[in-house]
């Protein structure tokens, strides 16, 4: 039967995937800006036809299109027979346990919950294989301390980043591991297992047919590389035991760039990015590598492009695991209902970011209609006043500001837009991160920063918005929350 179902796939897919493009073709430059996710859980306690179920409600109609474009790459002679195939493994697999763990039944329910049929959710779940094309750097401080940068490309489905969301994992009520994935793809391709280890998978260009390369897997039993991923994530504790289980690798360098063609040949001249990536890190060494520094490289053309649907960064030892625009509300709130009187957002790149931050910051009136921020009525009691009274000082006395530290931020006609937002007070400029972001840290005196300083301070007087600001250090963050624990401890001690 297993034989029977692998050729009659693999001939399937043949006939009616021909007309798939292959490679990652001519690299554009990005469009548009990054956008945060959000972040959903699934209980691999629960039975796994239900585990994906009310995760996948509100991304059914962000499905369709994705859905729809696999659907038009099947002759329509073959669409049929290929989806009672597809259906066939997943039938085939909950009977024998076939496909490893119980992602059959997982498939089941995400049909059910989506009203598409389990032949294009199954076949959702092969796109990867099709056709693809990505970017993953590894590097270390001297520290040892490993970060992992990923952009995932992908230039044929429309409508990828409007499905793409964070999954946490859990068993027993406790984070498992992390992924970040598309709505109804089950398997990882970029994921986390805290404390543990991190993983992303490229597609590897070799001068065979990517379609032929699917057909001959099928044939010889291989296996679907995101559930096998997956497989590693949430079976293996350890990294040793990871590398057993995918295969034995050795670094011999202090970074990694991967994109999709083997590193001892050459690469394509309109797909190349391994070497400016490389070139770039070149800038950089052991000594001055950090994760905001990687991220910098993540999203510099053409290692970001048109085609760059997200983009993570993971840090193993810190269990971080982020999308880099994460969003503000949750900071701003934090700030303004301990009734700070100033808040300062750092490292704004967009227009649309200074918007998000800034309107969380106000309550909305007549006057500010733009604000966002939640009526709770802490503060108002607190400050002894009625609420609409507080409001409304609270409006008036907020001090807000944008931090621009990167050298996008700084680009005429988005400089401008960004001093532009409603509610916006003052500004600062980050000098150690915009030369940074320039590959030269620590530079700031490098003509290319100058000149957008001196652009910086120029569209400032324009807009009618603070250049600049002088104030006095009392402390950071951790030194005071060291600070309230030694003394906390200290009085718990006395009284011992």
């Amino acid at each position: 039967m297993a034989w029977t179902w692998r050729c009659q796939v693999a001939l399937l897919l043949l006939l009616g995937l021909a007309r798939l493009p292959s490679g990652q073709g001519k690299l554009l430059p990005p469009q548009g800006h990054a956008q945060a996710v959000d972040t959903v859980v699934v209980d691999l306690d629960l039975p796994a036809r239900l585990r994906w179920q009310k995760v996948i409600l509100p991304y059914r109609q962000a499905m369709a299109p994705v859905v729809q474009f696999l659907h038009n790459l099947l002759p329509p002679n073959q669409a049929n027979a290929t989806y009672q195939a597809l259906e066939a493994i997943v039938v085939y697999s909950i009977s024998t346990d076939s496909l490893e763990g119980d992602y059959g039944e997982e498939i089941r329910g995400l049909a059910e919950a989506t009203n598409f049929t389990v032949g294009e959710i199954m076949l959702s779940n092969f796109f990867y294989e099709l056709n693809s094309g990505c970017t993953s750097i590894l590097a270390t401080d001297e520290q040892n301390t490993i970060f992992h940068g990923r952009n995932l490309d992908y230039n044929q489905l429309p409508g990828l980043q409007a499905t793409t969301f964070n999954v946490n994992f859990t068993k027993s009520g406790c984070l498992l591991f992390r992924t970040t994935t598309y709505a109804g793809y089950i398997g990882a391709l970029t994921g986390m297992k805290p404390g543990a280890f991190t993983v992303s998978m490229d597609q590897r260009f070799t001068n065979s047919s990517t379609l032929l390369n699917i057909v001959e897997a099928a044939l010889l039993g291989g296996h679907e590389v995101g559930l096998t991923l997956r497989t590693a994530l949430e079976h293996n504790a350890t990294f040793e035991d990871a590398v057993e289980y995918l295969g034995s690798v050795t670094p011999t360098r202090w970074y990694l760039v991967e994109t999709n063609y083997d590193h001892w040949d050459s690469v394509p001249a309109d797909d190349d990015r391994r070497h400016p990536a490389e070139n770039m890190l070149n800038a950089f060494s052991m000594t001055n590598m950090t994760l905001s520094a990687l991220d910098g490289i993540m999203n510099t053309f053409p290692v970001l492009h048109r085609d760059t649907t997200y983009t993570t960064m993971m840090r193993r030892r810190r269990h971080w695991y982020v999308l880099p625009d994460r969003p503000v509300e949750g900071f701003s709130c934090l700030v303004t209902g301990s009734g700070m009187p100033g808040i300062l957002f750092p490292n704004i790149q967009t227009p649309e970011a200074a918007v998000e931050a800034i309107r969380n910051c106000y309550y909305p009136s007549a006057t500010l209609p733009f604000g966002t921020r939640g009526f709770g009525f802490g503060g108002a009691n607190a400050d002894g006043s009625f609420f609409a009274e507080y409001a409304a000082a609270a409006n008036e006395r907020i001090v807000v500001g944008v931090q621009l530290e990167h050298r996008t931020a700084f680009e005429q006609a988005r400089l401008e837009a960004i001093l532009s937002t409603p509610g916006l007070i003052f500004t600062q400029d980050g000098p150690y991160d915009h030369s940074g972001s320039y590959l030269l840290p620590g530079r700031t005196d490098h003509p290319n920063v100058q000149a957008d300083l001196a652009r910086y301070r120029q569209a400032c007087q324009a807009a009618g918005v603070v250049a600049g600001y002088r104030f006095i250090a009392l402390g950071t963050d951790m030194i005071h929350l060291m600070d309230g624990c030694r003394a906390a401890l200290a009085n718990a001690n006395h009284h011992t």
